[in-house]
């Protein structure tokens, strides 16, 4: 059976190669149909035996293919844009679709198109193209742009598919592609053109909509968007489904409420509940809405869905890594540290350049044994490339774990022989050796002037004091004085001593030496900066400080917004819940209760701490109370029929 290979080609002496050289095994004959190249793009294809055919571009790629499509000469065809090139494992079940396809009545054969990134090699998204038909004069190729296969009555052709681990990779949507092509410019001209001849078509009006967004016009793009959804009559596989995801995106682009998009984002699901987009739009509205349960729920669909997404022109391919992670984080935030740290992992597995996952895993492991760690690190990253041990190394200095920090460092000697400054500064200051310490702060700053040296060597100047003085901004600002220029960004920062007293702060908690926060209370009490380092502790999770800061706020019976204090008596109730204090977490949480009763937070942390402590009717009672007054929960509804 005799396969043609076809493709359009213009200035692609780049890409044709891999095109061309992914089919070669499978083709009994390779056209190319050159638009008027103006490089080697003529030479390359006749190098893999084409036969290379000139075409005057007309504006319009469904002629063009038509052209192509009456100088093949066998049985099937395989079209390929000079961008795309098969995946190797394709070619035998191309093969094999091919021969079970040819005694049946289908036209065509769908495969999953992949649009990657060359510049991060990250998948975009996936869409299902039909590229694999049947040489007859029965069908052609209709649309200026995204043209697409029909019988030439105007009925749609006989697909089946997408064929498993049937797979085409695209890689003009990459940004270096996109911006030397301009196809999106290109594009939106051809569409609209189609547009005035044929203004009623859901699909015209989805590929104008997608266009837009590609340019990053969201209001257009929305607009054309609901055109393509008001006519319904679209023809495309599985073209609804991405203009509802198109719809939901530019929403959330043009910074339009959460609630409306939930509202969208349901309903999308009712039409189609397997495509799996729909539901990170509404997770990260229960997210937004502190409504960590109901937002793990969305998540876990999503990533159970993208299997079944395979078919459907998902973009969450290329998301799932964040997918990962933002679920991992709602779990950690509701103390189910193991469950986070089996999904930080699948994040990192997914995409190990997931800086938020590596750092939260390294958190979690502080307290555990370090090989553990590092057998976990070793399957996601190669310890013998410097990029991967830079990385690893670089969360590990912000979380403080020593012991991460001496045997990533230890590669990098043995690879560089160069230390690292901010290593040597830092095990420096573990030891107490802060003369040591401040000269490396030192060279820090030289090779990259910033406030963080310059703080860590101001806090290493005051430890070294003979006497352990009390706090003072004047002496503080001298030792800063000695590192920075006068002119320099940084130096100015020091005249704001509230600045300084924060980053003091931060400093401290970064290398473990909260002792320095008693030396600074009064100064803090004078500057009434209570409110201030108990958020910046809170973040840093240093809850006992945190929760001794907030109550010194509370006292002091400054009036506050609500919002301000409903977030103080949750965090409050946060810092007693991580130290052990559920009475006193649940007092915190209901005094945020009497405040305001539609305040989902305190409803999900008082759950939590009954169920610990099996609890049955204390979890009956809150579950019911936030019922009333939270009704769109899907966590509470499904624990209202569990008690």
């Amino acid at each position: 059976m005799r396969v043609s290979i076809f493709v359009i080609a213009k200035n692609e002496e780049e890409n044709l190669p891999s095109c061309l050289k992914s089919v070669k095994r499978i083709a009994s004959e390779i056209i190319v149909v050159d638009t008027g190249s103006t490089d080697k793009t003529v030479e390359v294809a006749r190098q893999f035996g084409a036969k290379v055919f000139n075409y005057l571009w007309d504006g319009n790629f469904a002629n063009a293919r038509n052209f192509a499509m009456s100088k093949c000469k066998g049985d099937w065809i395989i079209m390929l844009d000079a961008d795309e090139y098969f995946d190797e494992k394709s070619i035998p079940i191309i093969r094999k679709a091919i021969q079970s396809s040819h005694p049946k009545k289908n036209d065509a054969i769908a495969a999953l198109l992949l649009n990657i990134d060359t510049d991060t090699g990250n998948t975009i998204d996936s869409v299902v193209s039909v590229r694999i038909f049947r040489n007859s004069s029965r069908v052609h190729f209709v649309g200026r742009v995204h043209e697409r296969l029909l019988h030439v009555d105007g009925s749609p052709i006989v697909v089946i598919g997408p064929i498993e681990n049937l797979i085409i990779y695209h890689t003009g949507y990459s940004k270096r592609e996109k911006e030397r092509k301009d196809k999106g410019n290109r594009n939106l001209e051809l569409l609209l053109r189609e547009y005035e001849e044929n203004p009623y078509s859901s699909d015209i009006c989805a590929y104008i909509a997608s266009t837009y967004l590609i340019l990053n016009k969201y209001n257009q793009g929305l607009d054309f968007a609901w055109r393509a959804e008001k006519y319904n009559n679209y023809q495309g596989y599985s073209h609804r489904e991405k203009n509802l995801f198109n719809i939901l995106l530019a929403m959330r682009s043009m910074g339009m409420p959460l609630i409306e998009i939930k509202k969208v984002a349901e309903e999308s699901i009712l039409k189609f509940p397997d495509y799996p987009d729909y539901y990170v739009f509404i997770a990260e509205y229960y997210m937004e809405s502190n409504q960590l349960h109901d937002a793990i729920a969305s998540y876990e669909i999503a990533i159970r869905n993208v299997k079944k997404g395979i078919g459907l022109q998902s973009a969450l391919m290329s998301k799932q890594a964040s997918v990962y992670e933002s679920l991992a984080l709602c779990q950690y935030y509701l103390m189910k540290k193991e469950d986070a740290l089996l999904n930080f992992f699948l994040s990192l597995k997914t995409d190990k350049y997931s800086f938020v996952s590596l750092k939260m895993i390294i958190k979690i492991f502080r307290d555990k044994e370090l090989k553990l760690c590092l057998d976990l690190l070793n399957q996601i990253y190669d310890f013998q490339k410097i990029k991967d041990l830079l990385y690893v190394l670089k969360a590990a200095l912000l979380e403080h774990h020593i012991q991460i920090i001496d045997y990533i460092h230890g590669y990098l000697i043995e690879k560089t022989g160069v230390p690292d400054y901010e290593v040597a500064a830092t095990k420096a200051f573990d030891l107490q050796d802060y003369e040591a310490a401040s000269k490396y702060f030192v060279k820090m700053h030289m090779s990259n002037p910033a406030s963080y040296p310059a703080i860590a060597y101001t806090l290493c100047k005051w430890y070294m004091e003979e006497v352990a003085t009390e706090y003072s901004y004047l002496k503080l600002k001298g030792y800063f004085s000695q590192i920075t220029q006068e002119e320099n960004e940084s130096h100015l920062l020091f005249d704001d001593e509230n600045w300084v007293i924060l980053e003091l702060i931060k400093v401290c908690v970064r290398y473990g030496r909260l002792d320095i926060i008693e030396r600074l209370d009064n100064a803090i009490e004078r500057l009434q900066l209570q409110l201030e380092v108990a958020t910046l502790l809170y973040e840093y999770e240093q809850y006992e400080e945190a929760y001794y800061y907030y109550h010194q706020f509370v006292q002091l019976g400054i009036d506050i917004p609500e919002m301000t204090a409903l977030n103080i008596l949750n965090r409050m109730g946060m810092c007693c819940l991580c130290k052990g204090q559920d009475e006193i977490a649940i007092q915190a949480y209901e005094e945020a209760l009497r405040i305001n009763p539609t305040d989902y937070r305190p409803y999900e942390y008082l759950y939590l701490i009954y169920s610990k402590n099996d609890d049955i009717d204390g979890c009956r009672e809150i579950i019911n109370r936030g019922i009333n007054f939270i009704s769109d929960s899907p966590f509470f509804h499904e624990m209202s029929k569990k008690f």
